[in-house]
């Protein structure tokens, strides 16, 4: 994770999987283009951290 970003273990509205789940993945927020910042606030998509979480592999 890139200095100065927030490290969070709850969802935030862009997650579309559970923060360290099995079969999750971090990707770089659409929103704010992992910058974590959007409009001079915090991403509110990302809660400012820049990434969301997303399933990866087969269920």
């Amino acid at each position: 994770m890139s200095e100065g970003k927030q490290k969070r273990d709850t969802m935030s509205p862009g997650d579309k999987a559970q923060p360290g789940a099995e079969n999750a993945g971090q990707d770089l927020c659409p929103e704010c283009n992992g910058t974590g910042r959007y409009k001079d606030e915090d991403c509110k998509n990302c809660s400012g951290s820049g990434t969301i979480w997303v399933p990866v592999g087969t269920p």
